[in-house]
């Protein structure tokens, strides 16, 4: 019994030793962990009209995955420059009222979205509102996308800020995998939001003011985890290559797992489900009130559409129906971009889709999303932002 317990202890001993030379040699070898990576508490915060918004100035550094980016937000809390200031208004002649909005002359594209707006897993200049304007020098893009967001609020950030600058372009990215969900739910992330519904054939807003819920105070306060990071370098130099090795080890759509009664799966079926011909209409009405508060200040609408990575990835699309052992003539990956083109153009919207490209490139064996998640990586954005630059150069 003594000599079990004398092996355990030995055990015990020889791991501790192993640990502390490892977090020794990591204090040499590796820069210190930047400040914690929990981007809802640092780059977030609560916001009674949208539900959430960004943290105006907010800078610090994000890890997810098997990445690490730099966040540096503006006055207002997007992930961009500060805003140009709007064009001075023209005096009224006597006896007339004075113009609603000034005259546009500058280039200038408001970008409203989610997460890949947003520029989730990619730095400054690689996400696709950065390659847009090297692409086409004069051109403005002024990016008011936001993490979690659906096209609900998208629409009210539209007329809360981008409307401001009085752009000659309003974009709306629109990601497949989530917006209908998104437009559908009164909660995103465990968050209370904003959402519309239909009365009467109109949309009528819902959910505010916004309840603050007890999350937030949560997300104020820093965890163990959080505390380990930041005080322990064997920890945080572990959690990304832990996040990358898990992320590869689930190779089949982890994602999808994690998303069970999404409409990710239901978008791609052949023959639609009443939720999701009601996300449809609701998307509709939502992306016409963009579009007729656009024309109404003089500006034009144009949609990107964010393939879903399961229409994308054909191997990955592929293994995913042989694990689940689902039948693939039930699905068609190409019908949401014909049905979302069939709606931009009876509302008069231009509509960039990247489908085509990216397929291509990732036939080709070129890895365009972030490991383990459906967001685009620099690759995915370079190829939305030429496809962006073509049609804007046409537009504009």
């Amino acid at each position: 019994m003594r000599t079990l317990a004398g092996r355990s202890a030995l055990v015990l001993f020889s791991t501790l030793l192993v640990l502390v030379c490892l977090e020794i040699a990591l204090r040499f070898l590796t820069p210190p962990p930047p400040p914690p990576d929990d981007s809802l508490r640092t780059y977030t915060q609560y916001d009674a009209e949208l539900g959430w918004r960004g943290r105006p100035d907010a800078r610090g550094t994000y890890r997810a995955h098997d990445f690490l980016i730099d966040v540096a937000l503006n006055h207002g809390g997007w992930r961009d420059e500060e805003p140009p200031a709007p064009p001075p208004r023209s005096a009224a002649p006597a006896g007339r009222a004075a113009p609603s909005a000034p005259p546009t002359t500058a280039k200038t594209v408001a970008l409203i979205g989610d997460s890949f707006a947003w520029g989730f897993g990619v730095q400054r200049g690689e996400m696709f509102a950065d390659r847009v304007e090297a692409l086409l020098p004069g051109v403005r893009v002024q990016n008011y996308g936001v993490c979690g967001y659906g096209t609900d609020q998208e629409r009210l950030v539209f007329e809360k800020s981008a409307l401001a600058i009085h752009p000659q372009v309003v974009l709306v990215e629109f990601a497949l995998g989530n917006d209908l969900d998104n437009v559908l739910s009164s909660r995103a992330y465990g968050l209370p939001k904003p959402r519309y519904v239909e009365a009467d054939g109109a949309l009528r807003l819902e959910g505010v003011p916004v309840p603050r819920t007890e999350q937030w105070d949560r997300a104020a306060r820093t965890g163990v985890r959080d505390f380990l990071t930041a005080h322990l370098r064997l920890v945080s130099w572990s959690r990304p290559r832990w996040a990358n090795l898990r992320g590869r080890a689930g190779k089949v759509l982890p994602f999808l797992r994690d998303e069970k009664g999404s409409l990710r799966l239901a978008l791609l079926e052949k023959t639609p489900s009443p939720k999701v011909e009601r996300g449809w209409r609701l998307a509709e009405k939502i992306l016409g009130k963009i579009a007729a508060e656009a024309n109404a200040a003089g500006a034009r609408t144009m949609v990107l559409v964010v393939p879903d990575r399961t229409q994308v990835d054909e191997a990955l699309w592929s293994d995913f129906l042989a694990a689940q052992g689902l039948d693939p003539s039930a699905y068609d990956r190409d019908q949401p971009d014909r049905r979302l083109q069939e709606i931009a153009s009876r509302l008069g919207i231009s509509v960039v889709d990247p489908l085509e490209a990216q397929r291509a490139r990732a036939a080709a064996g070129e890895t365009l999303f972030v490991s383990g998640d459906p967001h685009w990586n620099a690759a995915g954005h370079e190829i939305a932002a030429q496809e962006l630059a073509r049609a804007l150069e046409k537009l504009m």
